[in-house]
């Protein structure tokens, strides 16, 4: 059955969101009702390949996925306000249980029997951090931000990796993340003491063998005495793709 397409906007901050569903046999084409709804918040410079998500889909498995205030398909402008607040809008969209296709103006039920907030890089510290009730499944997570906490030197090289990316955006991609140069991001860098990690409760963990960023040893720094959480290791670097298909596999398999 063909995958369905529908690009969505919501919340006071310009957020938007492709989502891609394959009808059940016999459903209406403005309803999913899939076993799971993966929603996953991208690491960054998140690039959205239709193609790539559309192979994401199968009559089980509906993926949401998210634009930033100030990124890509979104309007507003992207802070780290900005995107924790995505958090809660995404929380807030789901409770309403319909979303209308900005291009054909259908409205389309969202029904799933489960939903997962799936982060990747950035996006995991977005989805570790963040207060909703779902399932938390991290790939490649940012999770550490204030150095004051970072006992590793692992941690401290992805701080650095951090800091460094995100000052460089001005000059390749400012375009696809408006308001990259906004005073919040130096103090996200420079003076994070208001990002201590917070506690949580049996997060999924899923990290590359040969990604040399986001290491095991990171993640253990980081979260060690806060959270129970389930690290699962996978023959790649720090790919979403392969840590996605991982973290599906796994799921499959319970």
């Amino acid at each position: 059955m063909a995958i369905r397409k529908a690009q969505i906007f919501f919340g006071s901050n310009g957020t938007a969101a492709h989502l891609f569903y394959e009808p059940s046999n016999g459903a209406a084409s403005d309803l999913v009702d899939a076993a799971v709804l993966d929603v996953i918040f991208p690491g960054l410079p998140h690039t959205p390949y239709f193609h790539e998500l559309e192979k994401l889909v199968t009559a089980e498995r509906a993926v949401m996925y998210i634009h930033y205030p100030g990124s890509w398909y979104s309007s507003g402008v992207f802070t780290p306000e900005s995107c924790r607040n995505t958090v809660s809008e995404v929380v807030q969209l789901l409770q309403q249980g319909r979303v209308t296709d900005v291009y054909t103006g259908v409205e389309i039920r969202v029904s799933p029997k489960e939903t997962v907030f799936v982060g990747n890089s950035f996006g995991g510290y977005l989805v570790y951090q963040g207060e909703h009730p779902h399932k938390r499944v991290l790939l490649a997570p940012l999770l550490v931000v204030n150095p004051e906490e970072a006992t590793h030197p692992d941690t401290k090289k992805v701080l650095q990796k951090v800091s460094s990316s995100i000052r460089e955006y001005p000059k390749s991609i400012f375009n696809v993340y408006r308001g990259i140069s906004d005073p919040q991001w130096e103090s996200f860098i420079n003076d994070p003491a208001s990002e201590k990690l917070l506690s949580r409760e049996n997060a999924e963990v899923f990290v590359g063998e040969q990604d040399t960023l986001i290491t095991t040893a990171y993640v253990a720094d980081s979260l060690e005495g806060r959270s129970q959480y389930k690290l699962t290791t996978c023959p790649c670097g720090h790919d979403f793709q392969a840590l996605y298909l991982a973290y599906v596999g796994n799921s499959d398999r319970k």
